[in-house]
């Protein structure tokens, strides 16, 4: 079944720069959970307006393009638009409306296929849905009880709000047992005296097909936003009789939901435990300096910003210019930078002896 959505992009005044990059990546999400995007509207504010956010004439030229073209699904490409503003626009276009953390959700949910992956989109999910409760309580209210009243709406998303909270409660408690896990298996690879190498990189960049070369793996590639929800942990040979277990991560973009960031914290720990961190940045794209700007926010955010790391320029088969990219990278990036591609394997040979040198340096090679 096809899903037809417009999508209303948001532009800021002060970030005309990151225009085309944020747009992109909304394009790139929104056809990575299904939709086929009808039209793209266009709207410069520099703060929302009430009551829609947008100005009501532009909301009317939204409603009047689904109802021409039998759209179901609006989607504002804003983080956390507010339950407020969110059930104002839905009532003027009748139509459902997603917001661009929404849409992030909807892809992991669509992926998670582990009963830990599960358990953490289930618990990003409810946190999201938790404070978006209050906007439909007082609708249904002012229909059943009155304004001034606790009416029979309200006293529904009271009872809701407790379910939710109670299922939090559980789902949290599992991701304490799942953290734990994860440092006894960590702990347990310390023991082994076998280095670590987490692979880390925005979605989409060949995290995967790196992997697999490195760990001689076949697991499935795909150019979809967030395929990779789980860890994935192999060893790999690097020659001259030392090897290393590297571990496939979950991608980042910019501005990941903090609900999916801290849902997600027990898998992101891989790289924590990391002893090197093999950063991956697609330099066929038109904003590497952003994707790594995004890279480094996580890993600050993470606290594991210092490190040893190397920066792979991925996918230079599909550059001309691939002395240019670099020196740009190398000029922003303070620290070692080798130029790859997991198509016709350049790079790869230089890499595997960068991370013996780099994994010996710290006393960890085997």
């Amino acid at each position: 079944m096809i899903k037809k959505a417009v999508i209303v992009h948001i532009i800021n005044p002060r970030k005309m720069k990151l225009e085309k990059e944020y747009l992109d990546e909304l394009l790139y999400l929104a056809e990575g959970a299904g939709f086929t995007i009808v039209e793209v509207v266009k709207q410069k504010i520099s703060a929302p307006r009430a009551p829609f956010y947008i100005g009501k004439g532009k909301l009317q030229e939204i409603k009047e393009i689904a109802l021409d073209n039998d759209v179901e699904t609006v989607i504002f490409g804003v983080n956390n638009l507010s339950p407020s503003f969110k059930h104002k626009i839905e009532d003027f276009l009748k139509l459902e409306v997603i917001d661009r953390t929404r849409l992030t959700l909807n892809i992991f949910e669509a992926h998670a296929s582990s009963k830990e992956s599960k358990i953490q989109v289930e618990l990003a999910l409810l946190r999201y849905e938790l404070p978006r409760l209050k906007g439909r309580g007082e609708e249904l209210s002012r229909l059943g009880g009155g304004i001034a009243t606790r009416g029979p709406g309200e006293m529904e998303i009271e009872k809701e709000r407790r379910i939710i909270r109670k299922r939090v409660n559980t789902l949290e408690k599992s991701l304490k047992t799942l953290f734990k896990n994860r440092g006894t298996m960590s702990k347990s690879r310390k023991k082994q005296n076998i280095p670590v190498v987490s692979i880390i990189g925005y979605t989409s960049a060949g995290k995967t097909s790196i992997f697999n070369i490195l760990t001689k793996s076949d697991f499935t590639v795909d150019s979809k936003p967030f395929t990779t929800l789980d860890p994935k942990v192999r060893y790999g040979y690097l020659g001259n009789n030392h090897g290393a277990l590297f571990i496939d991560t979950v991608g980042f973009i910019r501005d990941l939901p903090m609900e999916l960031f801290t849902a997600f914290k027990a898998t992101f720990s891989e790289a924590s435990n990391a002893d090197l961190l093999l950063l991956i940045v697609d330099v066929s794209q038109d904003n590497i300096n952003e994707h790594i700007e995004t890279i480094y926010k996580v890993l600050k955010d993470l606290r594991i910003e210092d490190k040893p790391s190397i920066l792979l320029a991925n996918k230079i088969d599909l550059l001309e210019n691939i002395g240019t990219v670099v020196n740009s990278i190398i000029a922003i990036y303070d620290g070692l930078v080798i130029p790859t591609s997991a198509v016709s394997l350049e790079g790869i040979y230089d890499l595997k002896q960068s991370l013996r040198e780099k994994l010996t340096h710290a006393n960890t090679l085997v």
